[in-house]
C-alpha cells in the first residue's frame, strides 16, 4: 500500500520536478551570462582611430571595440584611454 502510495504522489509531483529542473537550468543560464556582461580588465591595444581598443581580462582577449568615457555633467575633453589602463 505504500509503495502505491508514494508512486501515485511522485506521478503527480513530475510535471513540478520537471519545470523545477528546467527553471534551475535557465536560471544557472541567466547568472552565467550575467558574470560575462561587465569585466575588469586592462587595454592591451589601440586601434589607429583611437576609436576601439582591446581589452585583456586574465587570458582572455576581446576583440576591438568601442570604448566611452563615463562622466557626469558637461565634458570639455575626452581622451583615449592608455596601455595598460
Amino acid at each position: 500500500m505504500r509503495v502505491a502510495i508514494e508512486s501515485l504522489v511522485r506521478e503527480q509531483l513530475r510535471p513540478y520536478l520537471d519545470q523545477m529542473s528546467q527553471l534551475s537550468s535557465e536560471i544557472e543560464e541567466v547568472r552565467r551570462q550575467m558574470q560575462s556582461m561587465i569585466r575588469l580588465g586592462r587595454v592591451s591595444e589601440i586601434h589607429e582611430s583611437h576609436q576601439l581598443i582591446k581589452v585583456e581580462h586574465g587570458a582572455l582577449t576581446m576583440p576591438f571595440i568601442k570604448w566611452f568615457a563615463h562622466a557626469a555633467g558637461r565634458v570639455s575633453h575626452y581622451r583615449c584611454p592608455s596601455i595598460g589602463e
